[in-house]
């Protein structure tokens, strides 16, 4: 879910689960309506040629990837983290059209040769290996996931180290916890905005 005050996943759910709106692929339809109006877009192109063409380009004249961050997040995902959204898994209901293998193959498409499948494996595991992974050791730092945000399982949920901190913020997305307070907050949201200020307070004492 996009971070927006007004596209957010409560709103989401409800336009899904209204049955005024027509069939589940009319409210789906609805839904992506409501997020180009919210970002003030007129369409979504969602073609591979289009994706792959626009994540090749390198002008930032041109590329309303870079400009984004759409290109720089691919790089990070096929030469450091592998973090791809496939549809391996049994358990959600978009079916099975995009396997790890067509996220593998783009890397190649986007950055060339060096990055077929086993190099970005091996890049994958490189960076673990440097890092520490999910069981890094470092000091002083505070690592937020929120629980509907699916790189959570990737991340650090607990922490290692006694002078560092992690919270899982239940019920929030990517992002949460870095946008504006704002009424809708859920209460989970709002402690863990407490928990956030009283750790950067005690590190600045």
């Amino acid at each position: 879910i996009t971070p927006h005050p007004k596209y957010n996943m409560k709103t989401v759910c409800e336009m899904m689960a209204n049955k005024s709106l027509g069939t589940e692929f009319d409210r789906y339809a609805a839904v992506d309506e409501f997020k180009l109006e919210v970002l003030n877009k007129t369409c979504t192109n969602f073609t591979h040629e289009y994706w792959t063409k626009l994540l090749r380009e390198i002008d930032y004249d041109k590329a309303e990837s870079l400009l984004s961050g759409e290109r720089q997040r691919a790089y990070q995902r096929c030469n450091e983290f592998g973090s791809f959204k496939s549809s391996d898994s049994q358990n959600h209901p978009f079916g099975h059209s995009f396997p790890i293998k067509s996220f593998l193959d783009t890397c190649l498409e986007i950055f060339g040769e060096n990055f077929d499948a086993e190099s970005v494996e091996e890049k994958v595991k490189f960076t673990n290996e440097l890092y520490g992974g999910n069981k890094i050791n470092v000091t002083n730092v505070i690592f937020l996931q929120g629980s509907l945000d699916p790189d959570h399982e990737l991340g650090v949920t607990k922490s290692t180290n006694p002078t560092s901190k992690a919270i899982l913020i239940d019920g929030a997305s990517l992002c949460s916890d870095t946008l504006s307070d704002s009424i809708n907050d859920s209460p989970q949201l709002r402690a863990a905005r407490e928990e956030i200020s009283n750790f950067l307070e005690n590190l600045l004492k």
